[in-house]
């Protein structure tokens, strides 16, 4: 019983020293969270398997990859002058069934970009997990993600738009865990994961831009030549 005299109520949570024991309320919080995370995946895959169209055409570039065994000039077909990770990911798919259907193919590439699309509302959730928020607030904010009917679309369609979204996520993700214990591995996964965004679309360039101008700001921030003064950088020699 001695126990239980130093612990805290916090929230849906009760904290004994370093025991974290949930109470009642987060349940119900959890199972409509695993709800939502059901329901997102279900309509990515559903609408991957149906879906025949696409917002740009991919396939073609695609092609050339798997069956030409050579990257297309930029000029050469719509989509060419884009980072090649999703075409030539789905081209190396493509290649172990050479004599399928186009339809086949191209459901190919659509369970592709479901897969990052599915990827991705995995990362969110981890990451909102380790945020100090309420379980009432980690469902919404996870709630808005997976069900947005713009990203579901997204993951259901032959685009390179699911790849730099999920690259993306786990930049932001892995910069937050970076910068929160400066550990080495998550530096490893910052990099390699905006590195991959910009080799998947060339607005993932952004990513890697953000990456360069963080670390720039922080090595600036604790230079002993730069301190920061009324909001303005001031020259310390």
């Amino acid at each position: 019983m001695k126990l239980f005299r130093h612990c805290r109520e916090r929230g849906a949570n009760v904290k004994c020293g370093s025991l974290v024991v949930r109470r009642g309320p987060a349940a119900p919080v959890d199972l409509a969270v695993l709800a939502v995370f059901v329901i997102g995946v279900s309509l990515r895959v559903l609408l991957a398997i149906v879906n025949a169209d696409a917002n740009d055409s991919h396939l073609p570039v695609i092609r050339i990859i798997a069956f030409e065994n050579r990257f297309p000039e930029k000029s050469e077909v719509w989509e060419a002058f884009q980072p090649k990770l999703y075409h030539a990911t789905v081209a190396m798919i493509w290649k172990l069934w050479p004599t399928a259907s186009m339809w086949v193919l191209t459901r190919i590439a659509q369970a592709v970009s479901c897969t990052a699309g599915i990827a991705t509302l995995v990362v969110v959730l981890v990451f909102l997990r380790r945020l100090s928020i309420s379980p009432r607030v980690r469902f919404l904010v996870f709630a808005l993600v997976a069900l947005n009917p713009e990203l579901i679309g997204i993951s259901a369609q032959a685009t390179n738009d699911a790849f730099v979204i999920l690259f993306g996520t786990l930049v932001l993700y892995f910069g937050f865990l970076f910068f929160q214990d400066g550990k080495r591995n998550a530096f490893v996964a910052l990099i390699v994961a905006a590195c991959l965004a910009g080799l998947s679309k060339g607005n993932g360039l952004v990513a890697i831009a953000a990456v360069l101008t963080t670390f720039g700001v922080a090595a600036l921030w604790h230079s002993p030549t730069y301190r920061l003064r009324g909001g303005n950088w001031h020259c310390m020699q």
